[in-house]
């Protein structure tokens, strides 16, 4: 049985509520820890039962005997009285040892496990809410930020005149005439112009770092004197250090920097200090304009990334807090299974009697699986796959697909690459597959021992793509990397090859949206619960000519990705375990639901539709083998031993195959029709006017058929009886061709006449909203 994990169901349904699966997940954690209360309640009720029911065992067998004869005096009968009140003594020892046996067994496990969990859970939750709480209102800073960004931007572009292209350099208006300021201020030892001061502050706010000073006051961000020294000196070479606090005490005196404190001191190297002012009033205004789209836009750019940071450190937090609590699930599952056992022992070693009941116990205990229990609980309360959105940052002058790799939509991504699959999906497969080959290799040197069975490479990476999770820091730490560096293969190898793979599954769990576009989504569940699912060679088809409407990024790094994967499948059957699994852990990789819902959670025609794309991939991807891709595959799917069906008998003439030819051309006509009826107008008429010429170039190829049939039928007129029939069979087949052109025809105008209705619409409904927008503007 497949097994899921919470860490791939507990999120959310869309962006608005990111902590409904945290909190969800809660409340059921919360029952189960209630029922663990309940259970603690009975065994301990039950231990005192059985300490009472001891102590009368005891007693009783220890009370004073009325009659004081001797053995020998005895009857047999009173004899056997007194042995059988002798061992009462032993029967309620016993019993008592069954209440210390259930105290330690039983009872005292289930507390453990109530003490060490109960309060994580608790504390965990309330610490993910809050951090939530702190992303939005670092988002809020953050919008803030950029607004002021691009407001720098937009004042400086109104100095410049300048509307170019994006990356035309920008800080043209040294020409311009500005009054000219020569006044020159002391700073220290030097003597500098307004421009070169405000460029000196900007360097220094941008390169001594801030430090937390705790005071009577509160908390407050400062520079330490000492750093501002040695700035200083690191920016003038030739300023000693005594020179370079006299620099620091002009600029306290001039009041750019300052104490918190009312007295005022001298500057200290020992002392704290914030910014009172940042600029010298007086420069020139479009370089001033410069400075602040510098300063803005680093401000921005930090701001992003401490959005981005909390946002990894949330999902880091929610990601360890998921595995745990699926352990501290599996966990009080397993727990409450041992005791039940361990009572079930307990009252099996004391109540032979009681046998049949035993049984009956010991059958319910057998119906109690923590991996069932588990995945009951995903499928009663699951509440979605959707993470935090990546926050990608927005340059005023370049695509998103410059700056990082997550998070970007794949057409923005592969623009600077020359080819439509993104690079670090052929790396991380290339990465894969030298990995897997190296350990094998390593793996035949350093094993002596013969009777061990090595492991293929294909064997080894089928193990890694549906084995156990990595740590989910060292996923992060990589995509970090990856998301603003080179991606090279050396990076890739350095980590283990399930945490590459974990980083592919992440890229494609980040993407803006799926590889398969959420609006095909219902298509895909209609092809699957309607009668074509039944027919193989109908689904492929239906499957190959809707991944044609992809766009060519999303097309092709989907059969990249398939095809490293048919490798792995090759020579296995169609309902095999690893194929199942594969497809189930990357089903909402592949296609998901513009927003999920309750309806779509349980839906599982995407993990059938991946499954068809690993399992069939050279049938659903012919372009991949043949020089053009708009020519259609006519070979059907070879079935796996489950679904073969019985072979179609082929016919041998040539009257036959020009007539599967008229029918395939037929068919290319409606299936173009019917595209033509979802894809725009424009997109739409050359391909139906490709397929309407293939149509009327068969009816001439069947004319001159006749011709040809007609001459030979007039010169062998005067032959044997044999040339007669063979003429009447050409004539026969003549008769089927013509009646198929008339068909041809007839469903040529019918496509004509449907192609110019809606055409007819789109220029109606066109009209009206270019009216009805008139009439608003109007208004």
């Amino acid at each position: 049985m497949l097994q899921k994990h919470f860490t791939d169901c507990f999120w959310a349904y869309d962006t608005k509520d990111t902590t409904i699966g945290i909190r969800t997940l809660n409340k059921k954690i919360e029952k189960g820890f209630n029922e663990v209360d309940e259970l603690i309640s009975f065994v301990k009720k039950r231990i005192t039962l059985e300490e009472n029911y001891a102590y009368d065992l005891v007693d009783l067998g220890q009370s004073r005997n009325y009659s004081e004869e001797t053995t020998e005096e005895s009857t047999s009968v009173y004899q056997s009285y007194l042995n059988i009140k002798k061992e009462l003594i032993n029967y309620g020892n016993s019993r008592q040892n069954i209440a210390n046996a259930m105290r330690e067994y039983v009872l005292n496990p289930l507390l453990k496990y109530q003490e060490e969990n109960r309060k994580y859970s608790q504390k965990k939750t309330q610490d993910i809410i809050d951090l939530v709480n702190h992303l939005q209102k670092q988002k809020d800073e953050l919008e803030y930020a950029k607004a002021e960004y691009y407001q720098s931007c937009e004042i400086s572009e109104q100095f410049n005149n300048l509307r170019s292209t994006v990356g035309t350099p920008y800080y043209t208006l040294d020409n311009m005439d500005f009054p000219a300021l020569d006044a020159m201020i002391p700073i220290g030892p030097r003597n500098m112009t307004i421009e070169e001061l405000n460029s000196l502050l900007l360097k220094m706010q941008h390169e001594i770092p801030l430090t937390t000073v705790s005071s009577w006051i509160g908390n407050y961000q400062a520079m330490a004197g000492e750093d501002i020294v040695r700035f200083m000196m690191k920016r003038f070479l030739d300023m000693s250090k005594d020179d370079a606090i006299m620099a620091a005490q002009d600029l306290l005196k001039m009041g750019f920097i300052g104490t918190r404190s009312i007295s005022k001191q001298p500057f200290s190297f020992n002392g704290s200090y914030v910014w009172k002012k940042t600029t010298m009033e007086g420069e020139a205004p479009h370089k001033k304009a410069k400075r602040d789209v510098e300063r803005t836009d680093y401000i921005y750019k930090n701001a992003v990334k401490a959005v981005e940071t909390t946002r990894c450190n949330i999902e880091c937090e929610m990601y360890a807090y998921l595995v745990r609590i699926e352990d501290i699930e599996f966990e009080r599952i397993k727990t409450i299974r041992n005791a039940v056992s361990a009572m079930i022992n307990l009252e099996s070693k004391s109540v032979m009697v009681n046998q049949v009941l035993f049984e009956h116990d010991k059958l319910f205990l057998e119906t109690i699986q923590p991996e069932r229990d588990l995945n009951q609980v995903i499928n009663q309360c699951r509440t979605g796959t959707t993470h935090i959105p990546v926050t990608i940052y927005e340059s005023y002058y370049y695509s998103p697909g410059h700056f990082q790799t997550f998070g970007v939509f794949l057409d923005q991504l592969v623009m600077s690459n020359g080819t439509n699959v993104p690079i670090i999906v052929k790396k991380c497969l290339s990465a894969i597959t030298k990995s897997v080959k190296a350990l094998c290799e390593k793996q035949e040197i350093i094993d002596v021992n013969e009777d061990v069975p090595k492991l293929t490479p294909i064997e080894m990476e089928r193990k890694m793509w549906i084995g156990p999770r990595p740590f989910i820091g060292q996923v992060y730490e990589l995509r970090n990397r990856l998301n603003t560096q080179k991606i090279t293969l050396k990076i890739l190898k350095s980590f283990e090859v399930p945490v590459v793979i974990a980083v592919l599954k992440l890229f494609l769990q980040e993407l803006p949206i799926s590889l398969i576009a959420g609006d095909m989504y219902e298509s895909f569940k209609m092809l699957y619960s309607g009668s074509e699912n039944n027919d193989l060679k109908n689904r492929i088809t239906s499957i190959e000519r809707l991944l044609y409407t992809l766009s060519p990024p999303y097309y092709e790094t989907l059969a990249c990705i398939m095809k490293h994967l048919h490798e792995l499948v090759e020579g296995l059957t169609f309902e095999d375990e690893f194929l199942s699994g594969l497809a189930y852990s990357i089903s909402h990789l592949i296609l998901r639901p513009w927003t999920e819902s309750i309806i779509t959670i349980n839906d599982k025609h995407a993990s059938r539709l991946v499954k068809d794309l690993i399992y069939y991939y050279t049938d659903i991807f012919p372009e991949r083998f043949t020089l053009a891709r708009t020519k259609m595959s006519t070979k059907a799917p070879q079935r796996p031993p489950s679904e073969e069906n019985e072979p179609v008998q082929e016919g041998n003439g040539d009257e036959e195959d020009k007539t599967q030819e008229v029918l395939a051309t037929i068919d290319k006509a409606t299936t173009t029709f019917r595209a033509s009826l979802v894809l725009d107008d424009n997109e739409a008429a050359p391909k139906l006017n490709s397929s309407l010429e293939g149509i009327e170039e068969k009816p001439k190829e069947s004319e001159e058929a006749k011709e040809e049939t007609k001459e030979e039928t007039k010169e062998e007129e005067s032959k044997e009886e044999e040339s007669n029939n063979e003429t009447l069979k050409s004539n026969e087949t003549g008769k089927d061709i013509s009646e198929i052109e008339e068909k041809s025809s007839e469903i040529e105008n019918e496509i004509i006449e449907k192609t110019e209705e809606t055409k007819a619409d789109v220029v109606a409904e066109k009209t009206e909203e270019n009216k009805s927008d008139e009439t608003v503007v109007a208004n």
